[in-house]
């Protein structure tokens, strides 16, 4: 695994819009998967807004408030918004969104999580160049034998026993649990649609929130397979269908339902293209 070091003139360098609520910092290399470095191009905080602390020894820590990459105007000031209906300002068309760069192969460096899209302490996946904070990420960070790390991501979805076919008891099998890690970090990496619905916090902005039934966020799924909560994958998948039944909460026409209909469409397309018996299972289990 490398660290990311990333100078503010190189021009093969790509970093996040100006946004409310984030840091920069330049950095040095080092090597070794327990160590992390200080991304510098990481998008420029209004003089309002609150940057998190960087260059901390656990390398982990993203901004405790909410982090929100907005459109700009020509001064650099956020795009008014709704801020009744569209607390996190983010109800925008797309042509004004922040589109970040395909990942593979000759992709420039990030300079920002590509979870998240802050900068701060990072590490970078050594085969398609994507960088995370360690706390954003889901699972180890660990460099292989050959001193390489390579992020799920980027990795091939691994092969799945079907849901009906023996398994340990009370823990998920190895294949079942990067599974789990993979599709976690494919919604986290949708990060206009999953932002109302990663953290309790940021769910707790959406207007229909008193209207919630049961609420559940990315995070507390996340928690609950950080501590072996789930003893299966489709209790995973059952928690995750969840999240995405909470649209029927929210108001038709509002920002949250449409950012939460486009999170479902990143779920259902993984589940069905990598998990398909899962997903049908699901969807049985769904329509009763």
């Amino acid at each position: 695994m490398d660290d990311l070091a990333v100078s503010d003139d190189s021009s093969d360098s790509d970093s996040a819009p100006s946004s409310q609520n984030s840091s920069s910092s330049s950095s040095s290399s080092s090597s070794g998967a327990s160590s992390s470095s200080s991304a510098s191009g990481a998008p420029s905080p209004p003089s309002s807004s609150v940057s998190p602390a960087v260059g901390s020894a656990s390398g982990t820590a993203p901004p405790a408030s909410p982090h929100v990459v907005r459109p700009m105007d020509a001064s650099g000031e956020p795009l008014p918004w709704n801020r009744t209906n569209d607390p996190l300002g983010i109800g925008f068309a797309a042509e004004l969104l922040y589109r970040p760069p395909e990942r593979g192969p000759g992709s420039p460096n990030v300079s920002y999580c590509v979870l998240c899209w802050d900068g701060g302490d990072l590490v970078l996946c050594d085969y398609c160049e994507r960088a995370f904070h360690r706390d954003c990420y889901v699972g180890e960070v660990e460099d292989d034998a050959e001193g390489q790390w390579r992020c799920l991501l980027c990795s091939e979805p691994p092969r799945l026993a079907g849901p009906d076919r023996p398994r340990p008891e009370r823990l998920l099998a190895s294949a079942d649990l990067l599974m789990a890690r993979r599709l976690l970090l494919e919604l986290y990496a949708a990060y206009y649609p999953c932002l109302y619905f990663r953290s309790r916090s940021n769910l707790e902005l959406l207007p229909e929130w008193r209207k919630l039934k049961d609420p559940i966020c990315l995070d507390d799924i996340k928690e609950r397979l950080s501590h072996g909560k789930y003893t299966s994958l489709m209790d995973l998948l059952k928690a995750l269908k969840r999240l995405m039944d909470m649209i029927r909460s929210l108001k038709k026409g509002s920002v949250g339902r449409k950012y939460l209909k486009e999170l479902e469409e990143v779920f259902d397309s993984f589940v069905r293209d990598h998990m398909h018996e899962f997903w049908l299972q699901l969807d049985e289990s769904s329509s009763r």
